[in-house]
C-alpha cells in the first residue's frame, strides 16, 4: 500500500540538487559550505533540502555517493585486477587529466579529511574511500611482486594520489602533470 506526503509536490529535480551539492561542497568544502549557501546555489528552500536530505551532512553523503561513482567509472576501471603497471600507469595518467579537468580542485575526499570535525559517519566514509582505492590498486599489482612488496607499493601509490590531489588546489596544470609524471617513473621502476 502507497503511502503519500502531505504538503507540496517537489518542484525541484533531486539528481540536479545533490550535483549542484557536490560541486559546491568540492569548490568550497564542507564545513566552509553553509544551508544559506546551498539554498542560494542549489535555488532549493532550507526546507526542501532538510525535508529532502535530513540534513547538510546528509545531503554531503549523497553527494560524496556520487562523487565516488564518478571516481570509479572515470578512475578505478583503469584498475583492472591483475592488470598490472601498466594499468597503474593508465590509471596514473586518468588521474592527472582528471584532476585537470575537474579545475584542480583536488579531491573532495581530501578535503573532508580535515573538516570532519570528528564526526564518525564522515571519517568512516573517507576511510572506506581510502580503502576501496588501496583494494583498486591491490588488485591490480596482485602478482607484480611479493605480496608484502605489492601491499608497501599501494600504500605509497594512496599517498601519492591524495598527496597530489592536496597540492592541486594551489597549483596549475603543468605541475600536476609533472608531479604525476614522477609517480608514473617510479611505477616504471616497480617493473
Amino acid at each position: 500500500m502507497a503511502t503519500t506526503t502531505p504538503g507540496r509536490p517537489r518542484s525541484f529535480d533531486v539528481d540536479a540538487v545533490v550535483d549542484g551539492a557536490l560541486d559546491l561542497f568540492w569548490a568550497q568544502g564542507y564545513r566552509e559550505t553553509s544551508t544559506r549557501d546551498l539554498e542560494r546555489a542549489l535555488e532549493v528552500g532550507q526546507s526542501s533540502l532538510y525535508n529532502t536530505f535530513g540534513s547538510k551532512r546528509d545531503l554531503l553523503l549523497r553527494a560524496l555517493d556520487r562523487y565516488e561513482a564518478n571516481v570509479k567509472d572515470d578512475l578505478l576501471v583503469h584498475l583492472e585486477p591483475k592488470g598490472g603497471l601498466r594499468a597503474v600507469d593508465t590509471f596514473l595518467a586518468a588521474l592527472a587529466e582528471w584532476i585537470i579537468a575537474s579545475d584542480l580542485r583536488g579531491c573532495l575526499v581530501v578535503s573532508l579529511m580535515s573538516a570532519g570535525d570528528g564526526d564518525p559517519v564522515i571519517d568512516e566514509r573517507v576511510s572506506e574511500y581510502r580503502a576501496g582505492i588501496r583494494r583498486a590498486l591491490l588488485g591490480a599489482m596482485d602478482g607484480t611482486a611479493p605480496a608484502a612488496e605489492v601491499a608497501g607499493r599501494a600504500e605509497a601509490l594512496v599517498a601519492a594520489c591524495f598527496g597530489v590531489q592536496a597540492i592541486a588546489r594551489s597549483s596549475d596544470p603543468a605541475e600536476v602533470r609533472a608531479i604525476v609524471a614522477g609517480i608514473r617513473s617510479v611505477v616504471a621502476a616497480w617493473g
